[in-house]
């Protein structure tokens, strides 16, 4: 069934907010069967969100609406949905109960302006939103599905996987059947010319390459009313992991500290990090996963010259012979880490994050990584781009990704 999205906001007109409420809703409903085919980004304006369901109503059965349901002035969209539907706004005491109870927790006096949010119209079933203060509200007529939920990310997206993804799936008359490879060290061109004799036997739409900060996602679906179609499926994935090898990470949808972690686990190794350009980075996502208290151990974040020497260790005519970012002083940090933390392995990294800093001989982007597992070291050097934040990330995800692969080469 076809779907459209209504994105209500000025800050997403204006640039201030981006919209990636878009682009994850449009992930789900495709997987499920419900492509988005319309999306329409408008203002707080009641006119404006009446004009966007009367344009959208004939011809899309599946509506969803983002923003406008918070308690301050611009959330109009609630007033607008009564109009629309033809329908009075009454109290609804669950609302409010839900509402007042996670205000007081957080010791948040309960006002006006939050019992206003508790009169919805008449004719909507209430999903109490478990993240926040707004519920989400549904609306069924003539066999159209309106959906309003908040704009705030993490709050839409707990509505859509505990209530709407649910309902809307049992309407798909397609089901599928979906598969996720997660890949590191393969640009997306290189990654497609390497499998795309593999895929091509797919349907087109089946297979998607989606390019991301730590490397390149594959999603593979097929229609899963055919046995042959599953056997296909099964087929395709096998010949890609045969291809790419190591260069897969993950065959679900976890993030490759995650995946780092569990290799970690499993081989009882522990680890320590010492950092430079990446400012500690490293150690917040190795430690965002739940549980990496079963091997990480400690982080160093040694910024100066004088920490890495005092901290860890790192001799100072090392670095005044071959300067912070090099190959040798990468190289004393991991050994460094490793001999005071007392753990099976060290990742460290030093580079120049830019805008400023570079050099001729060491360019803004230049990174060095030390990683130490067992009694083997190796430094590898990358060379990555001018933006600083996205040098950061890179360096982490480089720098996981070595460690993943070291540690599979300790299993063999």
């Amino acid at each position: 069934m076809k779907v459209a999205l209504i994105n209500i906001g000025n800050e997403l007109l204006s640039g201030v907010t981006v919209n990636t409420n878009a682009s994850w809703m449009g992930q789900q409903l495709m997987e499920i069967g419900h492509p988005v085919q319309t999306i329409y980004t408008i203002g707080d304006s009641r006119n404006e969100i009446l004009s966007a369901l009367n344009d959208l109503w004939k011809n899309y059965p599946i509506i969803l609406i983002t923003g406008g349901l918070g308690p301050t002035h611009d959330d109009i969209t609630v007033a607008a949905m009564a109009k629309f539907f033809d329908t009075e706004l009454v109290f609804h005491q669950p609302t409010f109960d839900a509402l007042k109870e996670r205000l007081e927790s957080r010791d948040i006096p309960i006002s006006e302006r939050h019992e206003a949010q508790a009169m919805l119209p008449r004719n909507a079933e209430v999903l109490i939103n478990n993240a926040g203060t707004a519920p989400a509200l549904y609306f069924c007529e003539n066999d159209k599905h309106v959906y309003c939920l908040p704009g705030v990310p993490h709050e839409m997206r707990r509505l859509m996987r505990e209530h709407i993804l649910p309902q809307l799936e049992r309407l798909s008359p397609v089901r599928f059947q979906r598969t996720l490879l997660r890949t590191i060290g393969y640009p997306e061109s290189k990654l497609y010319d390497t499998v795309k004799h593999i895929v091509e036997s797919l349907p087109a739409g089946y297979v998607a390459f989606l390019p991301q900060i730590y490397g390149v996602d594959i999603r593979l679906q097929t229609d899963d009313t055919k046995k042959e179609n599953r056997e296909h499926l099964r087929e395709v994935l096998e010949k890609i992991k045969a291809r790419l090898g190591n260069a897969i990470y993950a065959e679900k949808d976890i993030p490759l500290a995650q995946a780092v972690g569990n290799l970690l686990r499993e081989q009882n190794a522990t680890l320590a990090t010492a950092e430079s350009c990446t400012g500690g980075l490293m150690g917040d996502m190795i430690t965002d996963i739940s549980g990496s208290s079963d091997y990480f151990f400690q982080g160093f974040v040694t910024y100066s010259n004088q920490a890495k020497i005092d901290t860890l260790g790192v001799p100072e005519n090392l670095i005044k012979k071959h300067g912070a970012v090099s190959e040798d002083v990468a190289r004393s940090m991991a050994t460094g880490a490793m001999e005071k933390s007392e753990v099976h392995t060290a990742l460290s990294t030093t580079g120049i994050a830019g805008p400023t800093g570079g050099t001729a001989d060491k360019p803004v982007g230049l990174v060095y990584i030390g990683c130490v597992v067992g009694d083997k070291i190796q430094v590898k050097r990358y060379q990555f781009s001018d933006d600083r934040r996205l040098n950061k990330q890179r360096t982490v995800y480089a720098a996981l990704n070595l460690l993943r692969l070291e540690l599979f080469a300790e299993q063999k």
